[in-house]
């Protein structure tokens, strides 16, 4: 393992923790992160690369124009706005090739500064949810469909303060939950261990603070992971079945030790009921029908459609929206690219990523846009252009075929020594 790659790659995803976070100036702190990307990625003489992922920028370009056409709303009301959609194509698209071909150097550098990230975040939420308090985090989510909490939040680590506590928390712990098809993989003792330590952490905070969302998109995009990882053999079956009874003692030997009333939480769940999201969906269809080129936001049931591509059509209208989902569907198809060769996901980094995105998605579609979830979106996909650009890793046969390269080799060098020798026994002159 790199100490040196490892800060470096830690360093490269600080940004999106950063924004997550809610710490001061997170647009400085995103161009910072993007111009280090691309410094590497100059340094590498890599950065004829993003040609590849022109899709990205040329349908934020588009985004950006409906939004200039659409009908001007109040600035509080947007929700991905324009200096929004710079910065993440600036950071998300460079980091995502930086961190390609960085994996391609020292993978297990690269995968370890992923799960300290992801323990990180979870251990941000910890602190977060014990500075202001389970009971006051349970009383905001009244106010699920307010952009702000109902009063100001405590500052937690000294610097962070988010605006909105319960949205604040699923992306502190979706990544800790989203690389979960790790432990399937043999060997990787010391991730392992930190991403089992990150996902406890995170687990413990949903349930204490009774979010469904991360849960819920976890456990979606695990057995996703898992049908795909045995599907292509990757894994086997009987592999999975213990994996996941470890998992399952672990997770009850720790709410045993914790102090969390697990009655308490069950109340808290009933008590939710109908989905308020349902309603906010169905008004938004309307809203974006009835306002195609935009400004539906100025709507007072509209404050955020809880949903990625219904925010966008609210904002920038059906042309914003359509870009954004062609978007999203380039990334998509970057991804399937590269999961559909077996030797791919049999790779920690892949996997993790791949599975993280995935949990992101699904999460998106939940709640209102996310810079920092986007930024990650568009990571992922640089990072899978660039594995799957080279095509380097190892087949699953690889071992075998080098074993029977070597044999090969073996019996060249002692055919060539036989030749030289007979040549060396023959005199000068004489004609065989």
């Amino acid at each position: 393992m790199n100490p040196l790659l490892l800060a470096k790659t830690f360093l490269l995803l600080a940004p999106i923790a950063w924004f997550v976070f809610t710490g001061p100036s997170p647009y400085r702190v995103f161009l910072l992160g993007s111009i280090f990307a691309l410094f590497e990625m100059f340094r590498l003489r890599s950065l004829r690369l993003l040609w590849s992922a022109w899709v990205i920028p040329l349908m934020v370009a588009v985004y950006l124009f409906a939004g200039a056409v659409a009908p001007a709303i109040d600035a509080d009301l947007q929700s991905f706005d324009a200096r929004m959609a710079v910065v993440t194509v600036c950071y998300g698209v460079p980091a995502g090739f930086c961190l390609g071909l960085w994996c391609r150097k020292e993978p297990q550098s690269v995968l370890m500064a992923f799960i300290l990230f992801t323990l990180t975040l979870t251990l941000g939420a910890l602190t977060l949810i014990h500075t202001v308090g389970v009971d006051k985090i349970i009383t905001m989510t009244e106010y699920e469909s307010s952009r702000k909490n109902p009063d100001q939040a405590s500052t937690f680590l000294g610097v962070f303060k988010p605006e909105n506590i319960i949205i604040g928390i699923i992306p502190m712990t979706l990544f800790a939950l989203g690389s979960l098809p790790l432990v399937c993989l043999p060997k990787q003792k010391l991730p392992k261990a930190f991403l089992i330590g990150a996902a406890t952490v995170g687990t413990y905070v949903n349930i204490a603070v009774a979010t469904r969302t991360t849960i819920v998109a976890s456990a979606i995009s695990f057995v996703c992971i898992i049908a795909l990882l045995c599907g292509t053999g990757v894994v086997k079956v009987s592999r999975i079945a213990v994996i996941l009874s470890l998992i399952l003692g672990i997770g009850l030997m720790c709410l045993s030790v914790v102090n969390l009333d697990l009655l308490t939480v069950a109340e808290r769940l009933s008590k939710m009921g109908y989905d308020s999201r349902f309603d906010l969906w169905s008004q938004s269809i309307k809203l974006i029908l009835d306002n195609p080129l935009g400004a539906g936001k100025e709507h007072p049931f509209a404050i955020w459609a809880h949903n990625l591509f219904l925010d966008f059509g609210l904002t920038n209208g059906l042309l914003g929206m359509a870009a954004m989902t062609i978007l999203f569907g380039f990334i998509f198809n970057s991804v399937k690219k590269l999961v559909r060769r077996s030797n791919n996901l049999s790779q920690p980094c892949v996997l993790v990523l791949v599975s993280s995105f995935g949990v992101c998605f699904l999460v998106q579609l939940t709640m209102p846009p996310s810079p920092a979830l986007i930024a990650f979106s568009y990571l992922v996909c640089g990072f899978c252009l660039e594995i799957e650009r080279e095509k380097q890793w190892p087949s699953p046969d690889w071992e075998r075929k080098e074993a029977r390269r070597s044999k090969i080799s073996i019996k060249m060098l002692a055919s060539r020594d036989q030749h030289e020798t007979t040549s060396q026994l023959i005199p000068a002159g004489t004609v065989e």
